[in-house]
């Protein structure tokens, strides 16, 4: 866990070595302030990153594989496991399309790593942040 200017962040590696960066803001206004959220208005925002692809000979896109898959903000105290769920969603979807894989021909790839991301989550928050940022 990294502590700076008022955010907790985490690393999550996917099987592949690719990484999703969670990031959970001690205040609503950093985590405005901080995020790239685009004006919504929310307390939970997954950020992907855009990645390259080569086109190939049949027209098809190819991506170009690239470590990181993107960023979830969090607003400390303002999410739940549906939120959490949610946007841990959005990052495994993300990483298949940039690892170029199809979501309903790699469906076990994607609820595994949902799982992982999400369990790993829980963890670190039960763990740390609770003790660290007084969520208990």
């Amino acid at each position: 866990m990294e502590k700076r200017k008022d955010v907790y962040s985490k690393e999550y590696i996917f099987k592949n070595g690719c990484i999703v960066d969670i990031m959970v803001w001690d205040t609503r206004q950093l985590f405005l302030d901080n995020s790239p959220h685009d004006g919504l208005e929310c307390y939970a925002f997954f950020h992907p990153y855009e990645y390259k692809a080569e086109q190939l000979q049949n027209g098809a896109l190819k991506p170009i594989y690239q470590k990181e898959v993107g960023e979830i903000h969090l607003v400390k105290g303002e999410y739940g496991s549906g939120v959490i769920a949610h946007e841990c969603a959005h990052a495994c979807i993300q990483w298949l399309e940039m690892s170029g894989l199809n979501i309903s021909a790699n469906e076990e790839s994607f609820c595994y790593e949902l799982g992982m991301i999400v369990s790993k989550f829980w963890t670190w928050h039960y763990q740390i942040l609770d003790e660290t940022i007084g969520m208990s």
